[in-house]
């Protein structure tokens, strides 16, 4: 881990990335096998790749920060912040002709506030002052907005892009580099990208497989599909007037029922999506494990082969696996359900063991 140390720029040959690195006024050289870009949406590892990145930027400026507040609940309660001439901001987006103001609390002593109107895009999304959020508060709600002392602040112009490709040889990208959602989604989609490709470069690292072409087969389908669900949740966001308001009303009142909420909640976290390892393989191959009561098989960090029939065949893949992996045999009871304790649970769309 080498913080203040900035790549600058890259080639490739056939077995290394050679990487040139600055550090103040120095520079250095490193020569690794791979290269992974998570070097967010303004990725040098990509635009040194010559890997495109189209999407569309938002027409509006976001300026938010977190505050003190002793008086906050948390909990994602309201933030009680009163402005003269507005009245008290309810919890989440408070609209006006003008734009919107976000005002709301997720952890005891501390106040989310944002402000979301027309604007220019920023130079520096740090440079953020508490003055400047406050005077873009007054354009929209017409008032001052009460706000203690600011733990951070931040603005940007929200963006929904999805990179052409996530490799480009021995570059790989990850994160924000590979794509920006304009509602969320950066964590869920960007960690099991760092999953799949990580434990993947290792194996190549170890001479024990190449599957590295299977990442951005498996990953880039689930970002696009998330480019998808934040697109249309933005959309949502900002519709407004009475239409905004009866379209965001009927999807809550969809949203209570069992099957169009499982459908949302496996597009947002990805869970709805099959890997395709074994053409016309069971139905279940490549995809989550289903809610199965298991014991605490993953206590030791491995990958855990299940066996649900106690089979020859599947003893003989464990045994060529043991080093890597553990094996399972599971023997169902009558009722059909697996034996023993209920200690850990696998949830498909939920993630939980």
């Amino acid at each position: 881990m080498r913080r203040g140390h900035e790549v600058t720029a890259f080639s490739q040959s056939a077995d290394r990335v050679t990487v040139q690195v600055r550090q103040d006024d120095d520079s250095y050289e490193l020569s690794p096998r791979y290269l992974v870009g998570c070097d967010g949406g303004h990725s040098v590892v990509r635009q040194q790749a010559g890997i495109a990145f189209p999407g569309s930027a938002d027409p509006e400026v976001l300026r938010m920060g977190h505050f003190r507040a002793p008086e906050a609940a948390g909990l994602y309660t309201n933030a009680g912040l009163d402005v003269p001439g507005f009245g008290r901001l309810q919890r989440g987006w408070n609209r006006t002709p003008r734009g919107a103001v976000l005002a709301m609390s997720l952890q005891p002593g501390v106040v989310i506030a944002g402000v979301r109107e027309p604007g220019e895009a920023p130079r520096d999304k740090a440079s953020l002052t508490l003055p400047e959020l406050q005077a873009s508060a007054r354009r929209v709600l017409g008032g001052e907005l009460p706000l203690g002392e600011p733990i951070w602040l931040s603005q940007v112009v929200v963006q929904g892009r999805l990179a052409q490709r996530y490799r480009d040889g021995r570059v790989f990208l990850a994160g924000d580099a590979a794509h920006l959602f304009p509602a969320g989604g950066a964590l869920t989609v960007g960690l099991p990208d760092a999953v799949n490709l990580g434990w993947k470069l290792a194996a190549a690292l170890i001479d024990r497989a190449d599957l590295l072409d299977t990442y951005e087969a498996e990953r880039r389908p689930i970002a696009k599909r998330a480019l998808l669900q934040t697109r249309a949740q933005a959309a949502l966001t900002q519709a407004a007037g009475d239409n905004g308001v009866a379209l965001r009303e009927l999807l809550g009142e969809l949203l209570t029922y069992a099957g169009p909420l499982r459908h949302l909640v496996a597009l947002m976290d990805g869970s709805d999506r099959r890997f395709d390892t074994i053409p016309g393989g069971h139905p279940l191959t490549g995809r989550f494990v289903p809610a199965l009561p298991l014991k605490s098989f993953l206590r030791n960090g491995k990958p855990i082969l299940l066996d649900l029939a106690d089979r020859p065949a599947v003893r003989a893949i464990a045994r060529r696996l043991a080093r890597r992996s553990g094996h399972s045999p599971v023997r169902r009871p009558p009722n059909g359900r697996p034996a023993g304790p209920s200690r850990w649970l696998c949830r498909v769309g939920r993630r939980r063991t």
